[in-house]
């Protein structure tokens, strides 16, 4: 633009910025685009240059407020002609509204339809707008002058717009008791706001209002139509503890109006279930929702659930939209049971912590009472070995609003008074009418319940008449959980009950594991509803592990997507979980019937790297190990246990722990981390190759926050990964449930075998002592594997002395991928490990350019891409040498460049007849080593090795022999290099005592190292 003006100043130098601007603009060319978005449309240099009269840039008549502008108004127009001739002008008008609609006939007039602007002269006429006809809103066109010469238009572009009528609008919050709430902003909805297409709006009024409530009353103003608004009133107190959930929807307003939020319509929100229950988390939310908006006008509260009451407005159902509620909450099995024995037996009903309370308290126990005044200290020296009944008084001059954190103070020094006499518990009151249970005062090793003013005076009174004995049974654990979402979808009734019926929930045996016994569980569970936007907010709900019992989700919906985060901590200072150590799993799910699921355990060891699987209603998992179309490799970024489904992306803390390699025909290809991902990305090209992949994930000692960590997992501190496999640039890209990184359009899972472990541990994930064990391990590829092949082969060895010596387990094929149960006997120590090794069919996709099988697996066996095995059999019968030797029918060569093969063959003739007697002798097991030593052209003599190139490779045959115990060490050896070859499962050093890192070696493209 900057430059257009330049040019033309170039050729008027005596024209003033406006008159530029003027001639720019009405010059511009109509693109076709609406008024409010062209303006007067795309600058036209040629014709600016060519500018015979200046019109004005615009005609803008501004805000015409009600009612003071609902009057006819006009505005000059001058031309100014700069030729040396008469210019006559053809002139019209015309004008739309904001939606695009054509402008009602008369809001836009000329007073003439032709002009004479004479050379070197001015000429004007009048724009008339008159806002009385048609509807409100913004408007806007053109001034057209047709040059009758040469047919040159001169666009003036107008706009102007038409306040609508408006009205008072008072809103009007009262709480409970009739009293103003504290102030607050509330927001007022347009119920007639167009969503799904915007532009049908009034641009000048917005979707949402706020209102500044201030003693109850706030007031705006707003034009005629409906609105709606919700919020939710607070109130505690010393005897109220209440949520009130509000409403009002589609409120009509044509004049002056009010808007009432009163809490003394509301009605209990009551949850109904057939045994006593703890509360133990609790979300309740009031929603307005308009159709095509992004999100409901929602107003809620998250409450502890115990010793709270919520109330909701009743509300019909909306014409337009919806308006309902949501009720998520969390309930336990009561854990308390608490009787008062005297003359006469009294019931009572404390409020407690639920998730500390069973610490201290569980079991069965018959206990005196002691009555304690919180004014007089000395009173709790009675109090040992009994429950101190503790009186709690508000002193003066301590406001209403304020009581409830002044008592929650002093009940907190009543507890640490009362463990310092020996008590062994104690049951607080507070001294106010009506005044309810204490909140806030949850002890960590001295148990505390409160009861209401009430019961606490009753009890108070029996215990100063004599002896009285309370009858207190904790369990230590709940033996269910409600995990519950009821909504009301439109309308609000009254009365609001919902009733907890087993028979529409969802039943999972639930087992949550822990590495030690005094884990801190937390579980989050938030239920989502597909078909609304909503909003949810929860804390968790805590409880001591490991445990178990069977969890209640529902009311089954197909609408509803469960997210559910379950989290291990260690427990803290004053047994506050330490967030720093906090490990979680997720899982996610839809539960569209209701009725029994199979068995759940989270956590159960071992908890390592894997691809995740995606579940019924999930979200996209992220495509891992996967390469793209760009050709980058993203190794594994996900964690997972035993149960499929759950899965963590530790990743999104902002640090990857994992130590990844990757090769290409023994080429290590450096991974770059770069922009908000901190994983690896290694970059193949588009070639189609074999690559070899490390990972090592060894656990920090030290917390680190979302990643699994000595303060919480002392099992499976470290699991080396290793894996053969075959790439190709991917034919497709993932199927539905996967989902690619950003900036790739293709990617798709990589064919490495996964290993998934159904070990049938205990809760402290052990396995049962003394007694044979029985567990499940599956090999195989994650479901959406490009070219993944068939398993043909899959052992595993297992240790219960932490690999001092190891056993191998009895194999059985099962089902699509090779089952293997192990029958052993357990000692149910800590140091039980597995190793395993898998074997599958190549299953390549052969492209267009890749070379022939024999002359890829000579290739990589160059490469150390794949097992010794193949590369002694596929390499011997490829490479056909002018020497050779035949063993065993196995073709061997002695091309110097094949030396590293060579040992590869003592090792497939070993493992080919490793059952058979003859073979497993020791002497057979010394001839072996020596018909290796001799291929690589080495000399060997019994405990002697003549080391020549061959070093590494003679050493590691001959420690590979040891390993498997068919020969007796008798030679120091000491494989330093053996990391960087294929030639054994276990790298060894001899010298006084033999120490293994175990390792396991997949066959054929495929590894999985386990430690």
């Amino acid at each position: 633009m900057a430059g257009a003006a330049a040019l033309l100043a170039q050729k008027h130098p005596d024209w003033r910025s406006g008159t530029l601007k003027a001639s720019l603009t009405t010059s511009a060319k109509d693109v076709g685009a609406p008024w409010y978005e062209q303006g007067a449309g795309r600058v036209n240099i040629p014709a600016a240059l060519a500018d015979k009269v200046v019109g004005p840039s615009s005609v803008a008549f501004g805000r015409l407020s009600y009612p003071d502008g609902q009057t006819a108004t006009t505005r000059t127009v001058t031309y100014t002609n700069i030729t040396e001739r008469d210019a006559t002008l053809s002139l019209a008008a015309s004008a739309s509204a904001w939606a695009g609609g054509p402008a009602p006939g008369g809001v836009v007039s000329l007073d003439k339809s032709t002009v004479v602007v004479p050379a070197k002269g001015k000429a004007t006429l009048a724009v008339r707008i008159d806002p009385t006809i048609g509807p409100a809103g913004a408007y806007g066109g053109l001034i057209t002058a047709i040059d009758k010469t040469d047919g040159t238009a001169i666009r003036t572009p107008i706009s102007f717009y038409d306040e609508p009528e408006q009205f008072p609008l008072t809103v009007k919050l009262t709480d409970s008791r009739g009293n103003a709430p504290p102030q607050r902003q509330l927001v007022v909805a347009r119920d007639d706001y167009d969503w799904t297409n915007p532009k049908n709006n009034d641009p000048f009024i917005p979707a949402i209002f706020h209102v500044l409530v201030d003693n109850g009353t706030g007031t705006i103003r707003v034009p005629k139509g409906k609105y709606s608004t919700v919020d939710v009133v607070l109130e505690q107190t010393a005897d109220v503890r209440r949520a009130s959930l509000l409403s009002a929807a589609e409120v009509a307003v044509d004049r002056p109006s009010t808007i009432a939020l009163d809490a003394r319509t509301a009605v209990p929100m009551q949850v109904q279930t057939k045994e006593p229950t703890d509360a133990r988390e609790r979300y309740t939310a009031v929603r307005r929702y308009l159709p095509g908006a992004p999100a409901a006008i929602s107003s809620g509260v998250l409450t502890s659930g115990a010793g709270w009451q919520t109330y909701i407005t009743p509300s019909a159902a909306a014409r337009h939209g919806t308006v309902g509620s949501q009720d998520h909450l969390t309930l336990g099995q009561a854990l308390v049971n608490l009787r008062a024995r005297a003359p006469q037996q009294l019931t009572l009903h404390p409020l407690y912590d639920a998730s500390s309370i069973a610490a201290g308290l569980a079991g069965h126990r018959e206990l005196q009472v002691v009555s304690v005044d919180s004014a007089k200290p000395t009173d709790f020296q009675a109090a040992k070995d009994k429950v101190a009944l503790v009186r709690i008084g508000v002193p003066a001059g301590v406001a209403n609003a304020d009581v409830p954190e002044q008592a929650s103070q002093a009940a907190q020094t009543a507890v640490a008074q009362a463990r310092q006499a020996g008590a062994v518990a104690t049951l607080t009151f507070l001294d106010a009418p009506g005044a309810l249970p204490i909140q806030g005062a949850a002890g960590d090793s001295q148990p505390h319940l409160s009861l209401s003013r009430e019961e606490g005076e009753r009890l108070r009174e029996l215990s100063l008449r004599g002896d009285t004995t309370l009858s207190i049974t904790v369990r230590s654990k709940p033996e269910y959980m409600y995990n519950l979402y009821f909504r009301d979808r439109n309308g609000v009734p009254a009365p609001h009950v919902n009733k907890v019926d087993p028979a529409t929930l969802v039943a999972v045996d639930t087992r949550y594991h822990g590495d030690k016994p005094d884990t801190v569980f937390s579980k989050r569970w938030f239920a989502l509803p597909t078909d609304t936007p909503s909003s949810i907010a929860l804390n968790g709900t805590e409880f001591q592990g490991p445990s178990q019992w069977k969890e209640y989700i529902g009311p089954a919906d197909d609408k509803v997507f469960w997210k559910r985060f379950v989290s291990q901590m260690a427990p803290g200072a004053g047994g506050v979980p330490d967030w720093a150590t906090t490990f979680s799993l997720l899982s996610e799910d839809v539960f569209p019937t209701a009725g029994p699921r199979p068995q759940e355990r989270w956590f159960q060891a071992p908890i390592r790297g894997g691809a995740a699987a995606h579940t019924y209603g999930a979200f996209p998992r992220l495509c891992s190990p996967c390469r793209s179309d760009t050709g980058e490799f993203l190794p594994t970024v996900q964690l997972t246990d035993s149960h499929r489904g759950h899965f963590a992306e530790p990743w999104q803390t902002g640090r990857y722990l994992s130590k990844v390699r990757l090769y290409r025909r023994g080429q290590e290809i450096p991974g770059q981390v770069g922009g908000p991902l901190v994983v690896p990305l290694f970059h193949l090209g588009q070639q189609s190759d074999s690559y070899r992949l490390e990972i090592d994930d060894e656990w920090p000692a030290k917390p680190v926050y979302g990643w699994p960590n000595g303060a919480v997992h002392r099992l499976t501190p470290r699991i080396d990964t290793v894996a053969t496999f075959f790439s190709a640039p991917p034919a497709r890209t993932v199927p539905p449930g996967y989902g690619c990184m950003k900036t790739w359009a293709k990617c798709a899972y990589q064919p490495v075998i996964q290993v998934d472990y159904q070990l049938g541990l205990d809760l402290l994930n052990h396995a049962p002592a003394a007694r044979t064990h029985t567990f499940d391990v599956v090999a195989g590829h994650h479901e959406a594997a490009e070219s993944a092949g068939k398993i043909t082969e899959f052992r595993l060895w297992y240790s219960t002395n932490d690999g001092t010596s190891w056993q191998r387990a009895q194999v059985m094929a099962k089902g699509r991928w090779p089952l293997h149960g192990s029958d052993h006997t357990s000692s149910a120590r800590p140091d039980e490990r597995i190793r395993l090794a898998a074997r599958r069919s190549v299953g390549f996709r052969r492209q267009p350019d890749e070379p022939n099988h024999a002359a890829r697996v000579r290739a990589d066996c160059e490469s150390r891409a794949v097992t010794t095995r193949d590369c002694a059999v596929h390499c011997a019968r490829s490479r056909c040498a002018a020497q050779s030797r035949q063993t065993r029918n196995l073709e061997v060569e002695h091309q110097p460049g094949a030396r590293r093969h060579l040992a590869g063959i003592a090792i497939a003739l070993f493992e080919a007849h490793r059952d058979t007697s003859p073979f497993a002798e020791r002497g057979h097991g010394h001839r072996l080593v020596h018909t290796a030593a001799h291929l690589a052209r080495l000399s060997w003599e019994p405990g002697k090795i003549a080391f020549g190139d061959c070093e590494v490779m003679a050493c590691c045959v001959g420690m590979w022999m040891i390993s498997t115990r068919r020969v007796t060490p008798q030679f120091p050896c000491s494989c330093h290099a053996f990391r960087r070859h294929t030639f054994g499962d276990r790298q060894v050093q001899l010298g006084g005592r033999l120490e293994y890192l175990r390792r396991t070696r997949v066959h054929d493209r495929g590894v999985t190292r386990q430690r």
